[in-house]
């Protein structure tokens, strides 16, 4: 049984409109929104279900307008790595619940944050990278960090054994081989800031 918030009455039914609002100084419409109508007063409110079915409906436009990834996606990118939603929380630097928010479609991440995630979909090494800028990983985030200094030492070794094949002098060696490192690097962080702008215009 519903009650008209203002008047009481019981004489409410419920109807549909076209809702359109500003966020961010720009017009978004939204097709189809329920809401309650009171016969007696002419109050129009929202039931508790209303509303939140009003909240998904405007963060679904925005996903939309803006290129956003859904709330399917965000879960999937997750699911991919292998971790829980507050581990995402703590790795990425946001509050807790608010991947739970942007899974089950009751808040939209920013393009910042959509491009975060756009990058660790991307490549999930880029996850402990944004994790040690922010110093916030988890005992599972922490194990996984090594991995970074061991693919370098591997890189390395095969790069030495690539060299002395070659009959490079001993002495440049280590020299080369840490010109090569760095080029390497260099060409990592290229294609990361490569990859952020596209993301952010998507």
């Amino acid at each position: 049984m519903i009650n008209c918030v203002v008047c009481g009455s019981l004489d409410v039914s419920t109807f549909e409109r076209e809702r359109i609002l500003a966020v961010g100084g720009r017009e978004i419409r939204i097709p189809g929104d329920v809401a309650t109508k009171c016969a007696s007063c002419g109050e129009e409110f929202y039931t508790g279900a209303q509303a939140r079915e009003a909240d998904r409906k405007v963060v679904e436009v925005r996903r939309l307008r803006e290129g956003l990834l859904s709330g399917e996606n965000v879960k999937k990118i997750r699911q991919a790595l292998g971790m829980s939603q507050s581990s995402l929380e703590k790795a990425l630097g946001i509050g807790a619940k608010t991947i739970v928010r942007w899974e089950n479609g009751t808040s939209v991440q920013s393009r910042l944050m959509d491009s975060m995630l756009r990058l660790v979909a991307f490549n999930p090494d880029n996850l402990r990278l944004l994790a040690r800028l922010r110093d916030a990983t988890d005992d599972a985030m922490s194990a996984a960090m090594p991995e970074d200094r061991i693919k370098d030492g591997q890189l390395q070794a095969a790069i030495i054994a690539g060299l002395e094949d070659a009959d490079v002098p001993d002495e440049k060696t280590v020299k080369v081989t840490q010109s090569i490192l760095s080029a390497i690097h260099r060409f990592q962080e290229e294609r990361i800031e490569q990859f952020v702008e596209k993301a952010q215009y998507a």
